[in-house]
């Protein structure tokens, strides 16, 4: 059974105008899991749904472009005149990600998530499940622990690459998917940036992955992106696409 996948945001790094940083919107079966939460894309959540309804949040690492809009999350379930008190919200992300998230200078502490978000550590190798969504991740090559993820429900595959550079273990993970959504921050690398990939090494890892569907997402804002496209599909046969705000693919 085909399940639902929303585009929150897809700016890499920073929002465009009117636009947002990363974020995924996962619908099926009546569930709803919202993945990476970056600048904006809590805005653009609210254009689909209650938040009250969301069945998990699922972080992939805690860069701020991928976390920063957990806070807003936090004061509208917390102070919204239609709150329904603490719902135990779950947060599926790195070990450590409550202390990190308390760091913020303010009012905010570990203990003002209390029934408000209940946190649980994932990690490579680990896999989950919400409702009727199976999740297996493995660590991405970037700077700090961050999870690509392969998600499964009706028997339909979506694979997330998070922010990586190229990776054997992302790619075999990736395998057979129905969809891709890989990051293309670049459209040439900079001198030893080995953090990211560029549109081009997205498609090289779509054929070798022998995915179905290839969508760039997290492109640096400025970049041209029909020149990503074009980059992504001198490397991979099957479809391209492009990641935009509020954009529905279905699996």
């Amino acid at each position: 059974m085909p399940f639902e996948v929303v585009v929150l945001g897809a700016s890499g790094t920073y929002p465009i105008p009117l636009g947002a940083a990363t974020g995924f919107l996962l619908r099926s079966e009546g569930s709803s899991v919202w993945v990476d939460a970056g600048t904006g894309t809590f805005a653009n959540l609210q254009r689909h749904m209650d938040f009250f309804d969301l069945d998990a949040v699922v972080l992939s690492h805690l860069h701020l472009d991928h976390f920063l809009d957990v806070y807003p999350l936090y004061y509208a379930i917390r102070h919204s005149p239609l709150t329904r008190g603490p719902i135990g919200l779950k947060i599926f992300a790195p070990f450590g990600t409550d202390k990190h998230l308390a760091k913020l200078p303010g009012s905010i502490n570990r203990e003002s998530f209390d029934g408000y978000f209940e946190f649980a550590p994932i990690g490579t190798g680990d896999k989950l499940k919400i409702g009727p969504f199976d999740f297996e991740f493995v660590r991405s090559r970037h700077p700090i622990e961050t999870l690509a993820m392969r998600v499964v429900s009706g028997g339909r595959t979506l694979f997330y690459t998070a922010d990586t550079a190229t990776s054997d273990a992302v790619t075999r993970l990736a395998s057979g998917a129905d969809l891709l959504i890989a990051e293309a921050s670049f459209q040439e690398l900079p001198e030893a940036e080995g953090i990211h990939m560029t549109a081009e090494e997205a498609g090289e890892m779509a054929a070798k992955a022998k995915v179905g569907r290839l969508v760039l997402t997290h492109l640096i804002p400025g970049l041209d992106p029909a020149v990503s496209l074009k980059q992504a599909a001198s490397r991979f046969d099957g479809e391209v696409s492009l990641a935009t705000d509020n954009a529905v693919f279905v699996v």
